[in-house]
This record gives C-alpha cells, sequence and structure tokens, in this order.
C-alpha cells in the first residue's frame, strides 16, 4: 500500500535512506529538520515500511509561464524487497497524486536507461564540468573585494532567478534553497552576492570545498570571472576550481565534460536544455 508518509514514520524512514545510501547521520538529521513534510513523502507500506521517496515541490518556466513539479529525492529501497516493483509503483503514484511534472537526478548512468527512460521519463537536464587552475596572485581579485557579500538564501533565490531564466529552468523554493547554502557552508564554502557597484547587475556563486579543489555548484559567472571572486575566500592549498555549467547534450567531440544531470516525466515539449542545478546531492 502507498500512503502519504506521517512524522511517526521518520525514525524508519531515516534508517531506509541510511541503509540505501549511507550518508552522514548529521546530514539526514540537518535534512530532515529543514525538508520533511508529510505531504511531499510516499511510502510503500507492507509489514514493515519497504520503501520511499521525497517528490519536494519546485516550479519549471515552460512557453512562458511557470508549473508545479515535483523533484525526486531519495528513493529508496528495503534491500530484503528490491526486484518488486516498488520504486517504479512509488513513481507511477506520485504522478496521479501530485499531478504535477516529475524532475528525477539518476544516481548513475545506467539507471537512466534501465530505470527511468522504461517508466517514460525522458533526457532533460545536462552539466558541463570546467576545470580552471588557480592562479597564484590575482590583480583582479583584489580590486572587486569589496563588492563581494555573503548571500542569504532571499538574495540568492531572487539573483538565480532574474539571471538565469530560461525555457526548462526549474526555480526552487527559499527553504530549499537555505538547505543547499547551509550545507555548502558546513563545506567550507556558502553563497556570494557579487555586484558591480552601481547596482546595474548583481551576480551568484556557490561553492563549496574538496580537499584541494573549489567546487563551484552554481554561478551566473563567467570561468574567468568565479576565479577572481573565489581567490580570496579560497585556503592557500587550492590547487584547482571544478565549475559546474547548464549545458545542451553532448554532441560528438566536446571541449569540455558534459553529463546527464536529470530527467523528466510529463513535461510537455520535450526539453532539450533545461536548467536543473541546486539539485541535493
Amino acid at each position: 500500500m502507498i500512503r502519504i508518509s506521517k512524522e511517526t514514520d521518520i525514525p524508519a524512514l531515516k534508517k531506509l535512506w541510511k541503509d540505501c545510501f549511507g550518508d552522514e547521520e548529521r546530514y539526514i538529521d540537518d535534512f530532515f529538520a529543514a525538508m520533511y513534510r508529510e505531504a511531499d513523502v510516499l511510502a510503500e507500506e507492507g509489514e514493515t515500511l519497504r520503501g520511499a521517496s521525497f517528490f519536494l515541490p519546485g516550479k519549471i518556466y515552460q512557453n512562458g509561464a511557470w508549473r508545479d513539479i515535483r523533484y525526486v529525492y531519495a528513493l529508496a529501497t528495503d534491500a530484503r524487497y528490491r526486484g518488486r516493483g516498488i520504486a517504479g509503483g512509488l513513481l507511477r503514484y506520485a504522478k496521479g497524486h501530485y499531478g504535477a511534472p516529475l524532475i528525477a537526478e539518476p544516481a548513475d548512468a545506467g539507471l537512466a536507461d534501465g530505470f527511468y527512460a522504461p517508466l517514460s521519463f525522458v533526457k532533460s537536464f545536462y552539466l558541463s564540468e570546467y576545470c580552471v587552475d588557480v592562479p597564484q596572485y590575482s590583480l583582479r581579485a583584489a580590486q572587486i573585494a569589496q563588492k563581494i557579500l555573503p548571500a542569504d538564501a532571499e538574495a540568492y533565490c531572487r539573483i538565480r532567478n532574474e539571471r538565469l531564466l530560461c525555457e526548462g529552468y526549474v526555480a526552487w523554493p527559499s527553504a530549499h534553497v537555505a538547505f543547499a547554502v547551509a550545507e555548502h557552508e558546513k563545506n567550507g564554502g556558502g553563497a556570494l552576492r557579487i555586484s558591480d557597484g552601481d547596482g546595474m547587475r548583481e551576480d551568484a556563486l556557490l561553492y563549496y570545498l574538496d580537499q584541494k579543489t573549489a567546487v563551484v555548484t552554481e554561478t551566473t559567472l563567467s570561468a574567468e570571472e568565479t576565479v577572481d571572486v573565489l581567490f580570496p575566500y579560497l585556503p592557500q592549498e587550492t590547487a584547482q576550481l571544478r565549475i559546474y555549467k547548464s549545458c545542451a547534450a553532448p554532441r560528438g567531440s566536446e571541449p569540455e565534460k558534459r553529463r546527464l544531470m536529470g530527467m523528466s516525466l510529463r513535461c510537455g515539449a520535450a526539453i532539450k536544455a533545461g536548467y536543473l542545478n541546486l539539485t541535493l546531492d
């Protein structure tokens, strides 16, 4: 039986998450504290909780208008019940229950064609990866340092929605953005707001640190501008920036790495180059 979750399910939901994905308990607890709402989780229940998934709310911009969507997150099946169609059943039920397009981010490449495609999901969102060496000195960084400030979730959402809006763009509620920003901060990074000084342009950047690499999850800046903005914030041992940008599907030989990021179900006209950055992973 598939049903909407209830607060008394939280211990079982956390255990299922831990068993399936192996995430740190700190992250799981923080996620539930910030993001859990009964209506956003569907559970498959038999003699025990056999499977569950979050279906987080968001919006997609298509044909000049906004549509509600649900983002599939932490789709999990108890190992004892795998192979019985529980995960697929949750997605089919969610399609009717929420009455909104579903967007999913396959955990690995094999799931795209092996699991989601047979359920009528189509490939819709791609990421490019740029790697840039961090210079030893940046004169430009020193010149613009006074124009850079930390960004709270409200400011980040505003800049993001203004600067990145395009066909197939996915916007997230402020609670989703606030949780993402907080997680980046816990990993040595955070969100930045960059002003041109005369109020004509604002940019945003979200990053975290991974050993000697600074990972830029999302930015409205070019790669060169990103280096200048981040330079004062990076530990001395940081050697490289890894910058992710939304892009079209790869075609033949490409100068940078491109990969599938997300798939969609019931989004109307096929999305060829939608924008899905700032998911929770």
